[in-house]
């Protein structure tokens, strides 16, 4: 009888060695967490809060949510900005084993702004688009209290009917409406992701051709009424690509591939100068994890200055500059405390 008593306490003292053993291995297996962060990729509006979960589980894919591309529509989220990785739609399923952003994808169509169903009217909440106040019946005039504005001696309202039409690889003719009561029109202009206003001319007529443009880039264009009592806001914006570059020399667009070589802190945000204007030409806040890199492709030829932006409390910035040729790739390395270009 004292053999089989002290045979039953070691094996359950056994038993308890091995059972503290396996609920720490499951606390280890159940330890790991990754991070889906969602990328508006360029439109307007707030995108969709990032989803942090169990390595290897699942995630629903959500839809846009507000988030809004003047003339495009929501197409889905793809794991590469360019739209060449794999494309999710809402209430797809997709298994996450690592940190991973999602860029939004657009197509061309659609209402600009979903949450106004006038897509023509930048205000839902002005029934009138060519009245900037809607408290006002009269638009010419910019003071309701007052019936008679004394001519010209009131502010113009912003001009409606922006077109913007490619004329060649370098040049773009803009043109609008006629406001009643202006005596000239400033025009500004932003490039491809910048969001960098620039003025471009302040003309007398409604048109403008814009000369001395990259080949194959996005502009995009807002107009300004002015007269002696002042300048109206800005109006819609209306964009077009120029031309491409012919193939028998000079312009022509490359390849800038961005690799993030820190093992630690993620990119915060890249931009792109161009050093012979000085202007933005790729100016935007995304997420490059530790070790991943991003192709930005359709760059205009020419020389730049690359700065890198890291997320390394407080935020630190490496740059470099170089020059980009047609059908060339450059690659920017960057790490903190360096930045080289191959």
């Amino acid at each position: 009888m004292k053999k089989s008593r002290l045979f039953t306490a070691g094996a359950l003292a056994l038993a308890l060695v091995l059972g503290v053993v396996l609920a720490g291995c499951g606390d280890e297996s159940t330890a790991a967490k990754v991070t889906v962060i969602f990328n508006k990729n360029g439109a307007d509006g707030n995108a969709p809060a990032e989803k942090t979960v169990d390595k290897g589980s699942r995630i629903t894919i959500p839809g846009e949510g507000n988030l809004y591309l003047s003339g495009s529509s929501f197409k889905g989220w793809n794991t590469r900005r360019d739209g060449s990785g794999d494309l999710y739609y809402e209430g797809d399923r997709m298994a996450v084993n690592d940190d991973i952003t999602l860029y939004a994808q657009w197509g061309q169509g659609g209402n600009p702004n979903p949450n106004n169903p006038d897509p023509n009217n930048p205000n839902p909440n002005n029934p009138d688009p060519n009245n900037p106040n809607p408290n006002n019946p009269d638009p010419n005039n910019p003071d309701p209290n007052n019936p008679d504005p004394g001519g010209n001696n009131g502010v113009p309202s912003a001009p409606t009917g922006v077109t913007a039409t490619a004329q060649s690889s370098s040049s773009i003719k803009v043109t609008w409406n006629n406001v009643s009561g202006a005596t000239s029109y400033d025009v500004y202009y932003e490039i491809g992701f910048s969001s960098t206003r620039n003025f471009a001319d302040n003309v007398s007529g409604t048109s403008y051709t814009h000369t001395g443009l990259e080949a194959d880039t996005t502009y995009w264009y807002y107009i300004k009424a002015k007269n002696s009592a002042g300048e109206s806001g800005y109006s819609s914006f209306a964009y077009t690509d120029t031309e491409k570059a012919s193939s028998g020399g000079g312009g022509g667009t490359g390849t800038i591939i961005i690799q993030n070589l820190s093992n630690e802190y993620h990119l915060h945000r890249v931009i792109i100068t161009n050093t012979a204007t000085n202007v933005d030409w790729y100016d935007y806040t995304a997420i490059i994890p530790a070790g991943y890199q991003e192709t930005i492709r359709n760059v205009p030829a020419g020389s730049y200055k690359v700065a890198l932006v890291y997320d390394a409390g407080p935020f630190r910035s490496e740059t470099s500059t170089f020059t980009l040729s047609a059908n060339q790739t450059r690659t920017v390395r960057g790490n903190i405390g360096t930045s080289t270009v191959q």
